[in-house]
């Protein structure tokens, strides 16, 4: 129940910390020098707000299209998501 309560079974900082000690805090998702370079690669997410859905690519996605998900690509490399946030 607590956890039903608290929206988490789990320390956000914690896992947070782990992530970046895991992947690292600065490799970022979809640079070109990344292991994923090459492949499609795709990850969904959503807000906590209001739950809408979300996907990260390193592709183009046909975004005229009602998909019932907003597309994230940045332009800039510096504006990807590190690993560790996605």
């Amino acid at each position: 129940m607590k956890w039903w309560l608290s929206d988490g079974c789990y320390d956000a900082a914690t896992l947070e910390s782990y992530l970046k000690m895991v992947f690292g805090p600065d490799k970022r998702m979809f640079h070109p020098n990344s292991e994923a370079a090459g492949t499609k690669v795709a990850v969904t997410a959503t807000s906590i707000s209001d739950a809408s859905a979300f996907l990260f690519s390193n592709y183009n996605v046909d975004t005229h299209k009602k998909c019932g998900y907003k597309h994230v690509r940045p332009v800039n490399v510096d504006e990807e998501p590190c690993v560790w946030e996605a």
